[in-house]
Protein backbone atom coordinates (compact mmCIF):
# COMPACT_ATOMS: atom_id res chain seq x y z
CA UNK A 1 0.00 0.00 0.00
CA UNK A 2 2.82 2.39 0.91
CA UNK A 3 4.51 1.78 -2.44
CA UNK A 4 1.24 2.50 -4.29
CA UNK A 5 0.80 5.76 -2.40
CA UNK A 6 4.35 6.84 -3.23
CA UNK A 7 3.84 5.95 -6.88
CA UNK A 8 0.61 7.96 -6.98
CA UNK A 9 2.33 10.98 -5.45
CA UNK A 10 5.19 10.67 -7.93
CA UNK A 11 2.77 10.59 -10.85
CA UNK A 12 0.93 13.64 -9.54
CA UNK A 13 4.26 15.40 -9.21
CA UNK A 14 4.67 15.08 -12.97
CA UNK A 15 1.45 17.07 -13.56
CA UNK A 16 2.89 20.53 -13.06
CA UNK A 17 2.15 23.92 -14.58
CA UNK A 18 4.14 24.71 -17.75
CA UNK A 19 7.28 26.75 -17.09
CA UNK A 20 5.86 29.58 -19.24
CA UNK A 21 2.13 30.04 -19.66
CA UNK A 22 0.89 32.83 -21.90
CA UNK A 23 -1.76 34.92 -20.20
CA UNK A 24 -3.47 36.97 -22.89
CA UNK A 25 -5.28 40.28 -22.81
CA UNK A 26 -6.45 42.43 -25.72
CA UNK A 27 -7.22 46.16 -25.82
CA UNK A 28 -9.16 47.72 -28.70
CA UNK A 29 -10.33 51.21 -29.65
CA UNK A 30 -12.21 52.28 -32.76
CA UNK A 31 -13.71 55.54 -31.46
CA UNK A 32 -10.72 57.52 -30.06
CA UNK A 33 -12.31 59.73 -27.45
CA UNK A 34 -9.27 61.85 -26.62
CA UNK A 35 -10.49 62.35 -23.06
CA UNK A 36 -9.34 58.75 -22.54
CA UNK A 37 -5.75 59.44 -23.64
CA UNK A 38 -2.58 60.84 -22.16
CA UNK A 39 -0.92 62.91 -24.87
CA UNK A 40 2.51 64.33 -25.64
CA UNK A 41 3.67 66.54 -28.55
CA UNK A 42 6.86 67.50 -30.33
CA UNK A 43 7.14 70.02 -33.20
CA UNK A 44 10.52 71.03 -34.62
CA UNK A 45 9.26 74.29 -36.16
CA UNK A 46 7.02 76.48 -33.97
CA UNK A 47 5.56 78.14 -37.09
CA UNK A 48 3.89 74.87 -38.05
CA UNK A 49 0.44 74.06 -36.73
CA UNK A 50 -0.51 70.56 -35.60
CA UNK A 51 -4.00 69.76 -34.31
CA UNK A 52 -5.42 66.44 -33.14
CA UNK A 53 -9.06 65.49 -32.72
CA UNK A 54 -11.59 62.73 -32.64
CA UNK A 55 -13.07 62.85 -36.14
CA UNK A 56 -16.61 61.49 -35.97
CA UNK A 57 -16.58 60.66 -39.69
CA UNK A 58 -13.90 59.69 -42.18
CA UNK A 59 -12.65 56.66 -40.26
CA UNK A 60 -12.49 53.06 -41.38
CA UNK A 61 -15.42 53.30 -40.86
CA UNK A 62 -17.00 55.83 -38.54
CA UNK A 63 -14.90 57.86 -36.15
CA UNK A 64 -11.10 58.03 -36.11
CA UNK A 65 -8.13 59.75 -34.54
CA UNK A 66 -7.13 62.61 -36.86
CA UNK A 67 -3.92 64.65 -37.00
CA UNK A 68 -4.06 67.78 -39.17
CA UNK A 69 -0.89 69.78 -39.80
CA UNK A 70 0.19 72.71 -41.92
CA UNK A 71 3.93 72.62 -42.49
CA UNK A 72 5.70 75.71 -43.88
CA UNK A 73 8.18 75.46 -46.72
CA UNK A 74 11.69 74.80 -45.54
CA UNK A 75 14.61 72.42 -45.54
CA UNK A 76 13.23 70.05 -42.95
CA UNK A 77 10.46 69.51 -40.44
CA UNK A 78 9.47 66.78 -37.99
CA UNK A 79 6.64 66.27 -35.52
CA UNK A 80 5.40 63.57 -33.18
CA UNK A 81 2.26 63.03 -31.15
CA UNK A 82 1.81 60.30 -28.53
CA UNK A 83 -1.56 58.87 -27.49
CA UNK A 84 -1.50 56.49 -24.49
CA UNK A 85 -4.91 55.10 -23.60
CA UNK A 86 -5.67 55.47 -19.88
CA UNK A 87 -7.55 52.16 -19.81
CA UNK A 88 -4.97 50.16 -21.81
CA UNK A 89 -3.01 49.49 -18.62
CA UNK A 90 -0.91 46.53 -17.53
CA UNK A 91 1.36 46.10 -14.50
CA UNK A 92 4.00 43.35 -14.98
CA UNK A 93 4.99 43.60 -11.32
CA UNK A 94 1.51 42.61 -10.20
CA UNK A 95 0.29 40.38 -13.02
CA UNK A 96 3.36 38.75 -14.53
CA UNK A 97 6.21 39.79 -16.80
CA UNK A 98 5.36 40.49 -20.42
CA UNK A 99 6.52 37.97 -22.98
CA UNK A 100 5.48 39.90 -26.10
CA UNK A 101 3.06 42.45 -27.53
CA UNK A 102 0.86 42.18 -30.63
CA UNK A 103 -0.19 45.37 -32.41
CA UNK A 104 -2.54 46.21 -35.26
CA UNK A 105 -4.32 49.25 -36.66
CA UNK A 106 -5.42 51.14 -39.75
CA UNK A 107 -3.81 54.31 -41.12
CA UNK A 108 -4.76 56.88 -43.75
CA UNK A 109 -2.43 59.64 -44.95
CA UNK A 110 -2.77 62.57 -47.34
CA UNK A 111 -0.32 65.32 -48.28
CA UNK A 112 0.88 67.03 -51.45
CA UNK A 113 4.58 66.12 -51.24
CA UNK A 114 6.32 62.90 -52.27
CA UNK A 115 5.81 60.11 -49.76
CA UNK A 116 8.89 57.91 -49.34
CA UNK A 117 8.13 55.96 -46.16
CA UNK A 118 5.11 55.15 -44.05
CA UNK A 119 4.66 53.42 -40.71
CA UNK A 120 2.34 52.48 -37.87
CA UNK A 121 3.80 52.91 -34.38
CA UNK A 122 2.39 51.10 -31.33
CA UNK A 123 3.30 52.92 -28.12
CA UNK A 124 4.17 52.11 -24.50
CA UNK A 125 4.17 54.80 -21.80
CA UNK A 126 6.11 53.64 -18.74
CA UNK A 127 7.58 55.70 -15.92
CA UNK A 128 6.95 58.93 -17.80
CA UNK A 129 8.89 57.69 -20.84
CA UNK A 130 7.45 57.01 -24.28
CA UNK A 131 8.60 54.01 -26.33
CA UNK A 132 7.43 53.04 -29.81
CA UNK A 133 7.89 50.22 -32.28
CA UNK A 134 7.77 50.67 -36.04
CA UNK A 135 5.49 48.60 -38.27
CA UNK A 136 6.23 49.40 -41.90
CA UNK A 137 3.27 49.93 -44.22
CA UNK A 138 3.29 50.78 -47.96
CA UNK A 139 4.14 54.37 -48.92
CA UNK A 140 0.71 54.88 -50.45
CA UNK A 141 -1.42 57.97 -49.94
CA UNK A 142 -5.18 58.55 -49.88
CA UNK A 143 -6.20 55.03 -48.90
CA UNK A 144 -6.66 53.09 -45.68
CA UNK A 145 -3.79 50.69 -44.99
CA UNK A 146 -3.69 47.99 -42.32
CA UNK A 147 -0.66 47.19 -40.20
CA UNK A 148 -0.23 44.17 -37.96
CA UNK A 149 2.64 42.47 -36.16
CA UNK A 150 2.76 39.89 -33.42
CA UNK A 151 5.51 38.93 -31.02
CA UNK A 152 6.99 42.40 -30.42
CA UNK A 153 9.69 42.22 -27.74
CA UNK A 154 10.93 44.96 -25.43
CA UNK A 155 13.90 45.50 -27.77
CA UNK A 156 11.48 46.39 -30.60
CA UNK A 157 10.37 49.51 -28.68
CA UNK A 158 12.72 52.52 -28.59
CA UNK A 159 12.63 55.61 -26.41
CA UNK A 160 11.35 58.84 -27.98
CA UNK A 161 12.36 62.09 -26.30
CA UNK A 162 9.60 64.67 -26.66
CA UNK A 163 11.97 67.43 -25.62
CA UNK A 164 14.53 66.86 -28.37
CA UNK A 165 12.55 64.85 -30.93
CA UNK A 166 15.26 62.16 -30.91
CA UNK A 167 14.74 58.39 -30.85
CA UNK A 168 17.16 56.40 -28.68
CA UNK A 169 17.29 52.84 -29.97
CA UNK A 170 19.37 51.70 -26.96
CA UNK A 171 16.59 52.42 -24.45
CA UNK A 172 13.65 50.03 -24.09
CA UNK A 173 10.66 49.51 -21.78
CA UNK A 174 10.93 47.11 -18.85
CA UNK A 175 8.73 44.09 -19.54
CA UNK A 176 9.26 42.75 -16.00
CA UNK A 177 8.06 45.68 -13.89
CA UNK A 178 6.51 49.13 -13.95
CA UNK A 179 2.96 50.10 -14.94
CA UNK A 180 2.46 50.40 -18.71
CA UNK A 181 -0.06 52.29 -20.80
CA UNK A 182 -0.47 51.28 -24.45
CA UNK A 183 -1.47 53.33 -27.45
CA UNK A 184 0.06 54.72 -30.63
CA UNK A 185 2.52 57.36 -31.75
CA UNK A 186 2.14 59.48 -34.86
CA UNK A 187 5.40 60.72 -36.32
CA UNK A 188 6.11 62.42 -39.63
CA UNK A 189 8.93 64.31 -41.29
CA UNK A 190 9.02 66.54 -44.32
CA UNK A 191 12.03 67.49 -46.41
CA UNK A 192 10.65 69.81 -49.04
CA UNK A 193 10.96 73.43 -50.16
CA UNK A 194 7.18 73.60 -50.56
CA UNK A 195 4.59 73.93 -47.82
CA UNK A 196 2.20 71.07 -47.27
CA UNK A 197 -0.98 70.21 -45.41
CA UNK A 198 -1.04 66.80 -43.70
CA UNK A 199 -4.12 64.72 -42.93
CA UNK A 200 -3.28 61.56 -40.98
CA UNK A 201 -5.94 59.29 -39.49
CA UNK A 202 -5.90 56.15 -37.36
CA UNK A 203 -8.60 53.61 -36.67
CA UNK A 204 -9.17 50.16 -35.14
CA UNK A 205 -6.23 50.17 -32.75
CA UNK A 206 -5.64 46.72 -31.22
CA UNK A 207 -3.00 45.85 -28.63
CA UNK A 208 -2.61 42.26 -27.46
CA UNK A 209 -0.32 41.31 -24.59
CA UNK A 210 1.12 37.92 -23.66
CA UNK A 211 2.49 37.48 -20.16
CA UNK A 212 3.70 34.96 -17.63
CA UNK A 213 0.81 34.40 -15.20
CA UNK A 214 0.97 36.27 -11.91
CA UNK A 215 2.48 34.53 -8.91
CA UNK A 216 -0.90 34.19 -7.17
CA UNK A 217 -2.25 32.22 -10.14
CA UNK A 218 0.70 29.84 -10.01
CA UNK A 219 0.20 29.33 -6.27
CA UNK A 220 -3.51 28.69 -6.79
CA UNK A 221 -2.74 26.17 -9.52
CA UNK A 222 -0.27 24.37 -7.24
CA UNK A 223 -2.90 24.36 -4.50
CA UNK A 224 -5.38 22.72 -6.85
CA UNK A 225 -2.85 19.99 -7.61
CA UNK A 226 -2.14 19.35 -3.93
CA UNK A 227 -5.85 19.31 -3.12
CA UNK A 228 -6.53 16.96 -6.01
CA UNK A 229 -3.77 14.67 -4.78
CA UNK A 230 -5.32 14.52 -1.32
CA UNK A 231 -8.76 13.66 -2.68
CA UNK A 232 -7.29 11.01 -4.95
CA UNK A 233 -5.35 9.38 -2.14
CA UNK A 234 -8.33 9.41 0.25
CA UNK A 235 -10.53 7.78 -2.36
CA UNK A 236 -7.88 5.16 -3.01
CA UNK A 237 -7.68 4.43 0.70
CA UNK A 238 -11.50 4.01 0.87
CA UNK A 239 -11.67 1.90 -2.28
CA UNK A 240 -13.67 4.45 -4.30
CA UNK A 241 -11.16 5.25 -7.06
CA UNK A 242 -11.76 3.50 -10.40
Amino acid sequence: MKQKLLASIALLGLVTAPSVVRAGQTFTDSTFNLANYTQAFYVSDPTATVNVSQALTGGNPGSALQVLANVPAGNGFSAAEAFANNSFVYDPSAHGALLSVDAAGDKYLHNNVTLYTNGFRPLILQGGNYYYALLTVPAIKDTWLSATQSGLAASDFSLFDFTTGITDTTQHPDFTGGVMQFGLLNRFTQNSTMSSPWDIRYDNLTIGIHAVPEASSAVAFAGMLVGGAGIFLRKRARGFAP
